[in-house]
C-alpha cells in the first residue's frame, strides 16, 4: 500500500470516529471494560504510515531541526482532538550543536566540508587532493596518520580498504555514498583518529566531481579555511493532559517524536512506534476515568533529549511534586520485549538504582507480560533517554519499555536497523506492536489506580 501524508491523515481521522464514538466515563478497571479489544492495529498502522510518509517526503529523515520533525509534530497535533483533554505546546531551543565547517576552492569551484574535526591542524593548509584506496570497509577506521606536508585523502564513505599499510595525509575527506544531500547538522559526526588527523565530510556530488578531476589528471590544489558555527534550533514539546483524575497524582507518559540529527534514518521503530503507541493510549483513555491523572508528552530533539530536559527544568517544585511517576516507550514495534530496570539489578545499569517506586513499576510491567505468556528481559537504566531527566532532574519513579537491547556476548542489537536508513515501516512486527499496546493499556490502568508504589 502506498502512503501519502494527507491520505493517511484522513484515514486516521475516519478510524478514530468509527472506533471511539461511544463514551463510557467508567474507570478503566471496571469489569465491563475490555482494554485489549480497544486497541486498534489498523489505527496504529495508519498513523505509523503517516510518519513513514513524512520521512519519505523529507529524504528519508524526520530529524530535529528539519521539516520532517515539524511535519511529525503537526501530524501528532492533528490527532489530539478531544474535549476530555487539554493540549498545549512548549517551545524550547537547543544550542549544543557546535560544529566546524570548512570551505575550499579548486579553480572556480567552491566546496563545503561538513563537521571537520581537529580544524587547527588543517587551517590554511595549501595542498592537493588524491584518492584513497577503495574497498568495502568503514572509512572512519582507515589507517591514516596526520602529515600536513602530504596531500588530502579523498574516499567514498563505506568504500575504504583497511588492509593497506599506514597512509600519511594532511586530512581525510569522506564523501557520501548516497545522493541524498547532507547539511551542517545532518552529516555524520566526525571521528578523529590518532594521531588526530582531521576528518570531514562532503556531499556525493562534490566528492564525485573532485574524483573526476583526479582521474582526469586535472589540478586539485587548494587551501582549506575553517569556521566554527554554533547552531541553535527551536523545538516544541506537545503536552496533553486529561481533565479528570487526581491533579496531585499525575502519571507522565512520554516518547520522542523526531529522529537523530547525526544519522540518516526515518526512525519508524525508534521511535515512531513509541509515538503511535502513546497516541493509542490517548484514544483508549479518552473516555475512561482512572483514579490518577494522565499526561502524555511528545518530546522534541531525539538526539540530545533537549525536549525532555527543557520540560523537566521548567517545572516548578510544586509541579514536580504532583508527578507520581514517568513511563517511557521506545521501539515497541520490533526488537526485544525489554522492560526498564527499576531496581538497579541489571549489571549494565551503571547509574545505580532508580528512584524509589521504580522497582514496583518494573514488577507491574513484567507481571503483565508474564500473564500473556511472554518472557521479558531487563533494559538497563542509564543516563540516556528522556526518562533520565525525570530521574535526575525530578527524582521521580521511572519505568517503561525499551525494545532496543544489546547482546552482551555478541554486542549485536536486537533491532539491527536502529539509527539506520533501514528503520522503515516494512520491519514492524504488528503482532508485537499490538501486544505491546494492549499490555501498556493494562499497565497504565493499574498504575493509574494506585495511591502509592
Amino acid at each position: 500500500m502506498k502512503f501519502t501524508y494527507f491520505s493517511v491523515a484522513i484515514n486516521v481521522g475516519s478510524l478514530l470516529h468509527t472506533a471511539l464514538a461511544l463514551p463510557t466515563h467508567k474507570n478503566c478497571n471496571d469489569g465491563s471494560i475490555d482494554l485489549d479489544s480497544m486497541v486498534s492495529t489498523g489505527r496504529m498502522q495508519a498513523r505509523l504510515g503517516a510518519l513513514s510518509a513524512i520521512a519519505t517526503l523529507n529524504h528519508g529523515s524526520r530529524a530535529f531541526g528539519t521539516a520532517g520533525a515539524t511535519e511529525s509534530k503537526d501530524f501528532i497535533l492533528s490527532q489530539l482532538f478531544s474535549s476530555e483533554y487539554t493540549t498545549t505546546t512548549q517551545d524550547f531551543t537547543h544550542g549544543a550543536y557546535n560544529y566546524v565547517t570548512s570551505d575550499f576552492t579548486i579553480g572556480a569551484d567552491h566546496y563545503h566540508i561538513f563537521k571537520l574535526s581537529v580544524p587547527l591542524s588543517v587551517q590554511g593548509v595549501s595542498t592537493s587532493i588524491v584518492k584513497g584506496p577503495a574497498g568495502s570497509d568503514p572509512c572512519e577506521h582507515i589507517n591514516v596518520e596526520s602529515d600536513p606536508t602530504q596531500p588530502i585523502l579523498l574516499v567514498e564513505r563505506n568504500h575504504c580498504d583497511l588492509s593497506q599499510p599506514l597512509i600519511r595525509a594532511a586530512a581525510l575527506l569522506i564523501y557520501s555514498e548516497s545522493f541524498i544531500p547532507w547539511t551542517d547538522l545532518t552529516a555524520p559526526d566526525p571521528q578523529p583518529q590518532p594521531p588526530y588527523i582531521a576528518v570531514g565530510y562532503l556531499n556525493r556530488v562534490a566528492g564525485l566531481k573532485i574524483a573526476h578531476l583526479i582521474d582526469t589528471h586535472q589540478s586539485t590544489n587548494t587551501e582549506i579555511v575553517t569556521v566554527i558555527t554554533d547552531y541553535t534550533y527551536p523545538g516544541k514539546n506537545i503536552i496533553v493532559e486529561s481533565r479528570h483524575g487526581d491533579p496531585d497524582k499525575v502519571i507522565v507518559i512520554g516518547a520522542s517524536y523526531d529522529t537523530s540529527l547525526t544519522v540518516h534514518s526515518p526512525g519508524i521503530n525508534d521511535n515512531g512506534s513509541g509515538v503511535v503507541l502513546i497516541l493509542e493510549l490517548f484514544d483508549i483513555f479518552m473516555n475512561l476515568y482512572p483514579q490518577n491523572r494522565l499526561r502524555f508528552v511528545f518530546f522534541g530533539d531525539f538526539s540530545d533529549e533537549g525536549g525532555s530536559t527543557a520540560y523537566v527544568s521548567n517545572l516548578s517544585s510544586a509541579e514536580k511534586d504532583k508527578i507520581f511517576m514517568y513511563l517511557h516507550f521506545t521501539a515497541v514495534g520490533k526488537g526485544s520485549y525489554a522492560i526498564l530496570d527499576g531496581d538497579g539489578s541489571s549489571p549494565d545499569s551503571y547509574q545505580g538504582t532508580p528512584p524509589a517506586g521504580s522497582a514496583t513499576i518494573e514488577t507491574v510491567f513484567r507481571a503483565e507480560y508474564s500473564s500473556r505468556g511472554i518472557t521479558t528481559i531487563e533494559a538497563p537504566a542509564i543516563d540516556l533517554g528522556d526518562y533520565w531527566q525525570f530521574w535526575q532532574g525530578a527524582g521521580k519513579p521511572i519505568g517503561g519499555y525499551f525494545g532496543i537491547t544489546v547482546d552482551d556476548a555478541t554486542l549485536a542489537l536486537s533491532y539491527p536497523c536502529d539509527y539506520a536508513a533501514c528503520d522503515v515501516i516494512q520491519n514492524i512486527d504488528w503482532g508485537m506492536m499490538t501486544t505491546n499496546a494492549q499490555a501498556a493499556a493494562k499497565v497504565v490502568c493499574e498504575l493509574a489506580n494506585r495511591s502509592s508504589l
